[in-house]
């Protein structure tokens, strides 16, 4: 087959036509672009609040050029992006085939949103290069959120009441400060109080409920109002509920409830003991953080109040650091005696008041009891802080220990932090001039390490110092710990114990007279002494028997340590045999524990000796030597037992003639 010059020029020009429109046609399928999310994207870290370049890196898989791209993040009530100040929209131009590229958004995270991975959806639509087609695609890139603000919330800080009372019939005002603990500035405040005894409180209607536009973070309001209260809250705690709604800047809404105690006391003059100067924190106390109750206990009467209990109470929600019970011996009109008491919220408390209740009990009379309240505002503890190692329970397994004699001390030492654990914890004990002194031990002791919210329980042994006073005496632990990243930190935890002297109380023989006779007086007499190291009250001695006495009882009132005294008395013996006896010493010790004490003693009594009568033929017979013994016999007793007699009673003058002399060397 021959071709001609012109056949073949018209051939390559056909073929070259074939190739020039086949790209366009045959060939457009396989130049098309198509885009998604890039194997390459990551999870981006970021922080509550914080302003980010969000990365959405888009790839194209396909050999044509992706043009007019529209980037839009979706938005959702979930989403954590903030829409007034964030590029919810963003436009490229072109990515090419087998390219890819990041387009970056300007976005602000919300402050209340908490900590998560959050996933952001996004679409992209886009156009081929010859515009001739709109393909889109959807996808979601993640970021891992930490939020270490305060979320939304309001506490009651403090409750402001004249004299931390209200009195009955009487109007006063009641002031409650609240405060914005969060980091979020909180917006349209409604607090309105409520509750069982909102009536009783005969509260302004007007004020029961109040509005407030705005509350910046960390800032205070006070919800003031006046209360009435009414007969009915005679005596005890009004309970009312603050309830309290309002939103953050996001528009999210919030409600609470905190629970109000307010202490109510009949008004009025009282003759008795009072209760004053009632001080407590003015802020809010975080868990196992510790606080002095303080108040002053009055005699507002005209007549000595003895025997006094004053016995404080938390609950299961306020625990004492130190005895929660102390004892007052006596309280003289018009005195005034302050005391305080430690004590510490425990753990897992709700944001609100809790009640602590006082108690006055006194064992001679109901009319000088009296028992008030008062309360104490418990807060969270603000994320991020430091961890803290605290004493949140000891055991002495005694009410109290007696000077000189070794006890077992339980120590629960608790890591408070919800996340972070401690380690190589070093605790030292020491007390004041020394009062206590560990037996087979030294002072100090080593933990390696608490994981969070946990707790470590030791025992050591202790003995308090012979002469250690009766009161209560302070232990303190020294803690030096280390926290996850080998920060250093210290802390000192006070630990009450009280200590009471032995009160021992020594007696000798009961002396007796010689031979005692029916009829006749006999002296008895014991000396006594105080070989403890404690006081000796409300002495009182008596004695009991088969015998007649007059005056047998005698009170001593209090003996101090190392002092001695004696006890007499004249018994008359009413029938022949042995006559039996006891002495009887009754007597409180410091705690007002009282105590008896018994010695028993007996006498032989003989029948009195008459002289015999004298015979009818009396001076007939020549007289006998033996005759006149009867006579001189009787007689002889007789001097012998009024001198026994007069020998006590010789005895007793020089006895108070020395104590005479000793109180005068003493003053």
């Amino acid at each position: 087959m021959t071709f001609t010059r012109s056949s073949l020029i018209s051939f390559l020009l056909c073929l070259l036509l074939l190739f020039t429109v086949l790209p366009q046609s045959a060939f457009a399928m396989n130049h098309q672009p198509n885009l998604n999310l890039s194997s390459r994207a990551s999870v981006t870290n970021a922080e509550a609040g914080e302003s980010i370049r969000l990365p959405i890196p888009i790839q194209n898989s396909g050999l044509g050029s992706a043009r007019n791209l529209v980037i839009s993040l979706d938005h959702n009530d979930e989403s954590p992006i903030d829409l007034k100040s964030s590029d919810m929209r963003k436009s490229h131009s072109q990515i090419n085939g087998h390219d890819q590229k990041v387009i970056y958004f300007d976005v602000t995270l919300k402050q209340n949103i908490p900590t998560g991975t959050y996933a952001i959806p996004f679409s992209v639509t886009y156009t081929d290069r010859n515009f001739s087609g709109s393909s889109s695609f959807s996808a979601e890139v993640h970021v891992n959120i930490k939020n270490h603000l305060r979320m939304p919330s309001i506490d009651v800080e403090e409750i402001l009441i004249p004299d931390n009372q209200l009195l009955l019939e009487e109007r006063q005002t009641v002031e409650i400060s609240i405060k914005n603990t969060s980091d979020l500035t909180l917006k349209n405040l409604e607090l309105e109080i409520s509750g069982a005894d909102a009536g009783a409180l005969n509260i302004n209607p007007s004020q029961r409920k109040q509005h407030y536009n705005e509350l910046k973070a960390g800032s205070t309001d006070r919800f003031v109002f006046s209360a009435k209260p009414a007969d009915s809250l005679e005596n005890r705690n009004a309970e009312v509920t603050l309830g309290i709604t309002f939103e953050d800047e996001y528009g999210k809404q919030y409600e609470s409830e905190e629970p109000i105690v307010l202490a109510v006391q009949k008004g009025g003059l009282h003759q008795g003991v009072k209760i004053e100067d009632i001080k407590i924190p003015t802020h809010s106390v975080e868990s196992f953080e510790d606080f002095t109750l303080s108040f002053t206990v009055v005699n507002d009467s005209d007549r000595k109040l003895e025997g006094l209990s004053i016995i404080t109470d938390g609950k299961d929600a306020l625990l004492p650091k130190t005895p929660a019970k102390t004892h007052l011996k006596q309280l003289m009109p018009g005195e005034r005696k302050t005391l305080s008491f430690t004590y510490f919220p425990t753990d897992g408390l709700e944001s609100r008041n809790y009640p602590l209740e006082i108690q006055v009990e006194s064992s001679r009379s109901d009319q000088d009891s009296l028992t008030q309240y008062t309360g104490v505002m418990v807060g969270t503890p603000a994320s991020g802080s430091k961890p803290r190692i605290i004493v949140n329970h000891y055991d002495y397994h005694a009410e109290y220990i007696r000077a000189g004699d070794p006890f077992p001390l339980s120590i629960s030492f608790q890591n408070t932090h919800a996340n972070e654990s401690i380690r190589n914890i070093q605790v030292s004990f020491t007390s004041d001039g020394e009062v206590f002194a560990p037996v087979n031990s030294s002072n100090s002791l080593y933990i390696a390490q608490i994981q969070p919210n946990q707790q470590s329980v030791h025992e050591i042994t202790l003995r308090p110092r012979p002469d250690a006073d009766f009161q209560t005496h302070n232990l303190y632990a020294d803690i030096k710990y280390e926290d996850a990243s080998g920060n250093e930190h210290e802390s000192r935890e006070l630990i009450g114990i009280p200590v009471i002297q032995e009160t021992t109380l020594s007696l000798s023989d009961v002396e007796t007279g010689m031979e005692a006779f029916v009829g006749d007086p006999v002296p008895v007499s014991i000396d006594f002494y105080n070989v403890g190291r404690g006081l000796i009250r409300n002495l009182t001695i008596s004695i009991e028997g088969d015998f007649e006495t007059q005056d047998g009882s005698l009170y001593i009132g209090n003996m101090e340590a190392g002092s001695s005294n004696y006890y007499d008395a004249t018994l008359i013996p009413t029938q022949e045999g042995t006559m039996e006896g006891v002495v009887i010493f009754e007597f409180d010790d410091e705690i007002n524990q009282s105590h008896r004490l018994e010695k028993d003693f007996s006498i032989e009594v003989m029948e009195m000796m008459m002289p015999e009568e004298f015979p009818e033929d009396f001076g007939m017979h020549e007289p006998e030597n033996t005759s006149s013994k009867g006579p001189w016999i009787f007689l002889a007793l007789l001097l012998i037992g009024g001198a026994s007699f007069l020998w006590y009673r010789r005895r007793k003058k020089k006895k108070q003639e020395s104590d005479m002399e000793d109180v005068e060397d003493d003053e």
